[in-house]
């Protein structure tokens, strides 16, 4: 995804934003038809509420920089950004990231939406990968939420805000291995709930996001909100990897187009492109 820019070729096989609008409100809870299907869901942050947007949005594997973030939002009509806040397995560093930008950037207007790249699921073939170790998943888990909180805490991204776990391609016909998945993802939901954030996950359409659309774990506890990697070049939310009473309304994004390059404003970055229509960052 973000970082899919600063990896190989053979990285960009999986899935990806763009257009208008956005939306404060509270994150709310599936349809009863989706409650039905999805009965093991956790008690959310109550203290805090979800901020939303609604529109069109980009991720790059550094943050860009100030200027570069002023003439984007004159002239590009993106409104939305998808920043790596850490992770074993995040290819590129801060760069420009940083309390002080992030305070620029929301003075400018931009919705920013945090993502962690963690350990990563024990059958992923992609070389140099740090994965999840099934014997301690749940621990590595919590170690995962409580590290992406302490640093969205010091980007000055509050409680309230949604965390995506950014989980890339695996091969699914290995029960065990989704299995291994679903606990990482349950753990970490949780975890994350008692920091008072949100959780999200980034995955393919083809592998983390169908897996956990037809989960019947008992006791799973399922993100709050999805990004949905498929670059079909469609920027709408529905997916045929989701039923259209599952997360909704106002829990999902959906990144449609891979790395590719943009110029605004006389200015070019290489981006991924989104369309979103769900919960964001609240930034203090």
């Amino acid at each position: 995804m973000l970082w899919i820019m600063a990896l190989p070729s053979w990285r960009r096989r999986w899935c990806t934003v763009a257009v208008a609008g956005c939306a404060v409100l509270c994150l709310t809870a599936p349809s009863a038809q989706a409650k039905a299907k999805h009965r093991h869901v956790a008690a959310r942050p109550q203290a805090v509420k979800a901020k939303v947007f609604t529109g069109a949005g980009f991720d790059a594997c550094t943050a860009p920089a100030l200027p570069a973030m002023t003439a984007w939002w004159g002239g590009s009509g993106y409104r939305a950004l998808g920043i790596y806040i850490g992770g074993a397995d995040r290819a590129c560093a801060d760069g420009n990231l940083s309390k002080p930008w992030v305070k620029a950037v929301g003075k400018i207007g931009w919705q920013l939406v945090p993502i962690y790249v963690g350990l990563q699921a024990p059958c992923a073939r992609q070389p140099k990968l740090k994965l999840m170790d099934p014997k301690t998943v749940a621990a590595q888990a919590n170690a995962a939420a409580d590290d992406a909180a302490g640093r969205a805490a010091a980007f000055d991204l509050v409680r309230g805000s949604t965390l995506y776990f950014d989980l890339e391609s695996y091969p699914r016909k290995d029960p065990a291995c989704t299995g291994v998945v679903l606990n990482f993802l349950s753990a970490w939901t949780k975890r994350l709930h008692t920091h008072g954030y949100f959780s999200g996950l980034y995955a393919s359409a083809g592998s983390g996001i169908t897996d956990l659309a037809a989960a019947k774990t008992p006791g799973l506890v399922r993100p709050d909100a999805l990004w949905i990697a498929r670059w079909d070049n469609a920027a709408k939310v529905q997916d045929p990897a989701v039923p259209d009473n599952a997360w909704t309304p106002h829990q999902r994004i959906k990144q449609f187009a891979g790395g590719h390059k943009e110029a605004h404003g006389r200015v070019t970055l290489n981006i991924d492109t989104d369309y979103l229509d769900g919960p964001v960052a609240r930034i203090g």
